[in-house]
């Protein structure tokens, strides 16, 4: 569980990549956030190789992050065999260009994520929505009210796991898309 957020690469990409503020190319990823990185001349976070990304939030990531700064990227970049499963995906951009939020190459088709555009083919689980967060107050918790809520893919990995925050991982009939589960709301009484 791992928070990046608000970094700034302003050189090219990494050796062999096309990442700029976050590069990941092997290993797993999970429970983690992703927002507000931006990189100037690649996708601000690229995952390639064989890495796997599991219920993580990538949100507000930039490139190009001015007029003069064309770069055909997105903010989100997956390619090669990556594993993108129970993931949010929103507001991304390539600032320069105005292009889409994720684009995506992987042989491997992205797997119960909740995306703001449609970029992609609503297939596979994927729900093409806004993912409703509280963006402004940089709380990038879903609300109840979201289509994101109990929507993800149940895993191996999820028995006993821990949300970003350390909470549940499951706290509902299925885990939350995103780096965050909701809790349960509603009335407790306590009879005596």
């Amino acid at each position: 569980r791992c928070v990046f957020t608000n970094n700034v690469h302003t050189g090219v990409g990494l050796a062999g990549t096309s990442g700029g503020a976050v590069a990941v190319s092997g290993g797993t990823v999970r429970n983690s956030l992703f927002a507000d990185n931006e990189c100037r001349s690649t996708s601000s976070i690229y995952v390639g190789g064989s890495a796997t990304f599991d219920n993580c939030s990538i949100v507000g990531n930039r490139t190009g992050v001015t007029a003069s700064e064309t770069y055909s990227r997105t903010g989100f970049t997956v390619v090669g065999d990556a594993v993108v499963r129970n993931c949010q995906i929103a507001d991304n951009t390539n600032v320069a260009c105005g292009e889409t939020n994720v684009t995506v190459t992987s042989s491997v088709p992205l797997d119960h994520c909740l995306v703001s555009t449609p970029d992609i083919a609503a297939e596979g689980g994927i729900i093409i929505a806004r993912p409703k967060f509280n963006r402004k107050a940089g709380d990038w918790r879903l609300r109840s009210s979201s289509p994101g809520v109990d929507q993800g893919k149940v895993l191996d990995w999820m028995g006993g796991a821990a949300d970003l925050k350390g909470a549940p991982r499951i706290q509902g009939v299925a885990p939350d898309i995103g780096c965050h589960e909701d809790f349960v709301h509603g009335l407790t009484l306590i009879v005596r």
